[in-house]
């Protein structure tokens, strides 16, 4: 769905009044690697992935999923060097998260979450992918979506909780 940028930061900013954070973790990793045979300039491609829920009855969440991939070239069938896919969460301490809906906590995972994981994100790539013994990355800085135009769009996906 399309929603404008102040709508965004509106709902997000409904969430955060009564939020205060507890932590950041690490929920998942899996890194791979191989020197390639052949030599050349190494090309990254990332993908980044935000979701925001209501794990409990007194908590906030925020989740990124960040896939990075260097290979030899730009297709995919280009001989790859490393992998690292992350899952990082943060969650924020909540009086009420039952007031909210699906839609507030996607907006408010993509206005603070995803600033507030971003930071740990890129320490850990550029630690595993260093470790792995290839030159550093790093990857770039994510300029946070509530610094663009309030009528800007931007396109959320909200999947509906399912009824117990």
């Amino acid at each position: 769905m399309k929603i404008s940028i102040q709508e965004l930061r509106e709902r997000a900013s409904q969430v955060l009044k009564e939020a205060d954070i507890s932590g950041v973790r690490l929920v998942r990793m899996d890194c791979r690697g191989s020197h390639p045979k052949g030599g050349g300039t190494l090309v990254v491609s990332a993908q980044v992935d935000v979701s925001g829920s209501s794990p409990s009855s007194t908590q906030v969440e925020a989740g990124v999923r960040y896939a990075v991939r260097a290979a030899l070239g730009e297709d995919d069938n280009a001989e790859e060097a490393w992998t690292v896919k992350v899952e990082l969460a943060a969650t924020w301490d909540h009086p009420h998260p039952e007031k909210f809906e699906e839609l507030d906590f996607q907006c408010f995972a993509m206005a603070m979450g995803l600033p507030t994981i971003h930071p740990y994100a890129r320490e850990l790539l550029q630690s595993t992918v260093t470790r792995m013994g290839f030159p550093p990355y790093v990857i770039e800085m994510i300029e946070p979506v509530t610094a663009r135009p309030d009528s800007e769009e931007l396109d959320i996906e909200v999947t509906a909780k399912e009824n117990a």
